[in-house]
């Protein structure tokens, strides 16, 4: 009876301590912001930043200026297009990162010899927010069972 309420202790202590990593989890991600801005410039042949990197659930606004030529902007399995933007007349796109992945960005308008490698990369990760939440959630209901048990041995 003991060793069972000493291994419970253990096991109580272990919950606990998944709980606070979990909640630090949550409390780090949640100080960024859900709304993602990007400015994305647009040349012959590439992006600047080629990669963007959001988490899952967020709202991203890229406002994609093109500098040397008309391009257009793709992301590929979130259909979001914009073709024909201008020298110095940027466009604004905003859509909800809701699948995880890296998923690449493409040129849609042909600029030059060179187009077909003019692409970057939007990388969308796992929200931690809600991993975090439910490893809490877990925890406190362990802990809660485990002092029930531990009150029964007694």
């Amino acid at each position: 009876m003991v060793k069972r309420s000493v291994a419970l202790v253990f096991i109580t202590m272990f919950w606990v301590v998944l709980g606070v990593m979990s909640t630090s989890f949550v409390v780090a991600q949640s100080q960024d912001s859900y709304i993602k801005n990007f400015n994305v410039k647009a040349f012959r042949f590439g992006f600047d930043p080629p990669i963007l990197v959001v988490n899952q659930g967020d709202i991203v606004v890229i406002t994609v200026n093109a500098v040397d030529a008309v391009h257009g902007f793709y992301i590929e399995d979130y259909e979001v297009r914009q073709d024909s933007i201008t020298p110095n007349s940027p466009i604004t796109i905003s859509f909800i990162a809701d699948k995880v992945g890296m998923f690449r960005i493409h040129c849609s308008t042909i600029c030059g010899p060179l187009h077909p490698f003019m692409i970057g990369q939007l990388i969308v990760q796992p929200s931690l927010r809600f991993i975090g939440s439910t490893l809490f959630l877990i925890g406190i209901s362990a802990t809660f069972i485990t002092y029930i048990w531990l009150k029964e041995d007694k």
